[in-house]
């Protein structure tokens, strides 16, 4: 039994959602599935909560604490990557080792061993880089295909007489599942839409095997108007979207969603579940006449997702294929500058063991038995071409993953060290890019406050990274930065400070106090600083033993300063520093 497991039971014996536990626990829909997954574990006060929520007895953590300890499991509360570090490097030694040997020639007597490729025992002599040594290929060849009818799909032309209900205003009210608007430009003509059901039909009529002799099956068809001068319009029927499709009970209406830069386009995505469970998508566009437009549509899949998997700023789609084969096909819809219509790529992930498509790890990867990344693949010239490892993927920071980031390298002085946000650094012990750096960090600034952060400019060092609205410099501009721990990267005591708006009157800060997750009504300092360091992951080495005045001491002697501001909605925690392993303020 783990935690994920009780929790995940107690959730579902009482027909709870993720988000509907999250909101009761005051956490992030992210932070239950992290639960549920063991990628992480709630703090004593969440399981206390989590206790009362769920009817669990408190007995319960106890016992699971219990059979880890028996099972003689390492009792580790860091994330699956620092696991996965020692797996992967074992794994690149054996089979490294095992090519060698049946490939090459043994080397020459004098020539120099190769100094710890994965990062396992001692760490690299200062300045030295480790030499990558994997098992995965460097490329992984597609199947193209040129789709020259992407962008608007030829779907013939319908006479408007085949549904009355157009003009009869209350049969077409009636019969809508959904209405929208596709604008040609800011003040520019819009295309009205509707999604409506027709030519109603018995269950048992198409569905032989049985059913509910009451329960319908409806023609789906998609409607448009455009109005013209005078402002009238005049419906009309754009295609027939599927035959046969459930529309009588709540939830079986089509379930739409409005979608931007995919594949260069904007517009809405239609799925509709027919009675057999196929699930169809249409992404809706519009044609320069003000038509809808079929860019694409993805027939007969489980899911699609709109992901940028060749990493160039726009949306892809990529979708599973139906087809029964020992393996799993996964296409993606891809265009290419300069060329008509766009190419679909198959990808057979039965062609590297371990391969799968998450898009919350980073598209197209390779993991292991704890989930941890081992390899990432990114679309690029029509093959999957590996990207370098690091420890640390969008799991690790998932509700910050969306915040978009702009690194200044050139004017931010000793905060920056130039280099490039995406180059994997080696820090003796882990490898990391400064831009995951910074979502770590925003992170757990999101974990401590409840604020997320849209957009904003970032400078980062060795140090740590510092975080700023505005472009032209930090001095004294910097709403929330950040020292990281020495496993991160960072150097000398790790330490944060948070700017409010409330605190020093600067506009330039986003962060507000009238915003901010805060304690429990009436809890004193003591009591909310305890349980603001509770929420904290980065920084957070031990439990609390003690808080006296700016200090909190951990039970393993770990000393951290802490500077708490009063506000109308109660304390708020502003700087730490530490954790000072000796317990003394010598630095």
């Amino acid at each position: 039994m783990t935690y994920g497991a009780e929790i995940k039971r107690g959730r579902e014996a009482r027909s709870l959602t993720q988000e509907q536990l999250a909101e009761a626990l005051n956490v992030s829909r992210q932070a239950v599935s992290k639960w549920e997954m063991d990628l992480s574990r709630p703090t004593r006060e969440k399981l206390a909560r989590l206790s009362e929520v769920l009817d669990i007895p408190p007995e319960i953590w106890e016992t699971i604490d219990a059979e880890q300890a028996a099972a003689e499991q390492p009792k580790n509360v860091a994330r699956p990557w620092q696991i996965a570090t020692a797996a992967l490097g074992v794994l690149c030694l054996i089979l490294a080792a095992s090519l060698a040997a049946a490939l090459w020639p043994k080397p020459p007597e004098a020539a120099p061993e190769v100094d710890n490729p994965a990062g396992l025992g001692d760490p690299l002599p200062p300045g030295s880089e480790p030499t990558e040594v994997s098992p995965f290929p460097e490329t992984l060849s597609l199947e193209p295909y040129h789709d020259y009818d992407f962008g608007d799909w030829p779907y013939g032309t319908y006479d408007r007489g085949l549904l009355p209900m157009l003009d009869e205003a209350e049969a077409l009210i009636e019969n809508t599942l959904w209405e929208g608007v596709l604008q040609e430009a800011e003040g520019g003509i819009p295309t009205y839409l509707r999604i409506v059901r027709a030519e109603p039909m018995p269950e048992t009529a198409v569905n032989p095997n049985g059913g509910n002799p009451d329960k319908l099956l409806y023609n789906i068809y998609l409607l448009y108007a455009i109005p013209d001068s005078n402002g009238d319009y005049l419906w009309q029927i754009a295609f027939r979207m599927a035959d046969n499709i459930p529309c009588t009970e709540a939830g079986e209406e089509p379930a739409v969603t409005a979608f931007t830069n995919v594949l260069g386009k904007e517009g809405f995505r239609v799925d509709l579940t027919s009675f057999t469970g196929d699930l169809d998508s249409f992404y809706i566009t519009r044609r320069p006449g003000g038509a809808p437009a079929l860019m694409v549509l993805t027939a007969g899949t489980a899911w699609a997702v709109e992901t940028d998997v060749d990493e160039d700023g726009v949306l892809e789609i990529v979708y599973p294929e139906i087809i029964f084969t020992p393996t799993y096909r996964v296409s993606i819809i891809d265009t290419v500058a300069g060329e008509d219509g766009a190419y679909r790529y198959t990808v057979d992930l039965g062609d590297l063991p371990g391969l799968s498509f998450a898009p919350e790890k980073g598209g197209f990867v390779v993991t292991d038995g704890q989930q941890a990344v081992m390899a990432r693949y990114i679309l690029k010239s029509g093959r999957l071409e590996r990207r370098p490892v690091t420890d640390f993927t969008a799991m690790d920071y998932i509700d910050a993953a969306d915040t978009i980031l702009t690194f200044v390298t050139e004017d931010a002085g000793i905060l920056s060290d130039g280099k490039d946000p995406d180059e994997v650094i080696y820090t003796g012990t882990h490898r990391i890019t400064h831009r995951q750096r910074a979502y770590l960090a925003l992170e757990e600034l999101y974990r401590m406050t409840g604020l997320k952060v849209h957009s904003c400019y970032v400078a980062a060092s060795e140090y740590g990274v510092c975080f700023s609205l505005l472009p032209d410099g930090f001095n004294q501009r910097s709403f929330y930065s950040a020292h990281l721990p020495e496993a991160l990267g960072g150097v000398g005591i790790p330490s944060f400070h948070i700017t409010y708006r409330e605190m020093e009157n600067c506009e330039w800060s986003p962060l507000s106090a009238t915003d901010a997750a805060c304690p429990p009504d009436g809890a004193e300092r003591v009591e909310a600083l305890k349980w603001t360091y509770d929420r904290m992951s980065l920084f957070r080495t031990g439990e609390v033993e003690r808080i006296s005045g700016e200090e909190l001491t951990c039970t393993n002697g770990d000393l951290f300063l802490c500077t708490l501001q009063k506000t109308e909605q109660g304390w708020l925690l502003s700087d730490l520093y530490g954790p000072y392993p000796d317990g003394e303020v010598n630095h």
